[in-house]
């Protein structure tokens, strides 16, 4: 799962670039100005899902987004920047195959729908979605099966079983996953800047040190 070291603008003042830890491509540009044209595209195809958006580039490590000019890029950003830290890296490559359209958009559908749903599982110690915590690591599909790969902020936090048990019961509400799965991972370790940093956290101490 990609890890955002850098959000810059670029010369057009309706473009912003997302720089990565992780190559998404190998060297070939991938170029997106419709919704239809993204649609063999995951990570396209869900940035568009958002609104506004004109255009999407993605190069090796970066993701470059451009829109109408009619949305605030601070709300615009902290929509986006979920469905990048959700890309999968060159290597990692366990959705279904991409030369079909139609799998691929169901897929893409799939995993909007999860996003969604999960934005409403909490964090109970610290009062946050998991989304926008960085706490969901991957989605793909596996064996026919939607694949929710998920961390906790500490490998001894008690809460990883109330987390697992959350987001299943999130997925059975999701109509178009009919079959589904969740792994709890360690790796990569979770860190503070996985958060969005549109998120407020440390309005408690209580908040501060659970982080810590």
């Amino acid at each position: 799962m990609p890890k955002i070291t850098e959000i810059e603008r670029t010369s057009n003042s309706n473009g912003m670039q997302f720089v990565l830890d992780s190559r998404l491509t190998q060297g070939k540009k991938l170029v997106y100005k419709s919704v239809e044209e993204a649609k063999t595209n995951d990570l396209a195809s869900s940035i568009f899902s958002t609104g506004h958006i004109t255009e999407i580039r993605i190069i090796d490590r970066s993701v470059t987004v451009f829109q109408d000019g009619e949305a605030d890029w601070s709300s615009l950003l902290a929509q986006i920047a979920p469905f990048v830290r959700e890309a999968t890296p060159i290597g990692d490559q366990r959705t279904a195959d991409s030369s079909s359209p139609e799998a691929s958009k169901n897929i893409s559908a799939k995993r909007q729908a999860i996003v969604r749903e999960l934005r409403s599982v909490i964090d109970p110690e610290i009062g946050v979605n998991i989304v926008d915590l960085g706490l969901v690591y991957n989605i793909f599909e596996e064996n026919g099966a939607m694949t929710v790969e998920f961390t906790a902020t500490t490998p001894g936090c008690p809460m990883q079983r109330y987390l697992q048990q959350e987001i299943e019961e999130a997925l059975e509400k999701i109509d178009p996953v009919s079959a589904y799965q969740t792994k709890l991972v360690w790796k990569p370790s979770w860190s503070i800047d996985m958060i969005d940093p549109d998120v407020e956290l440390f309005s408690s101490s209580r908040t501060q040190s659970r982080i810590l």
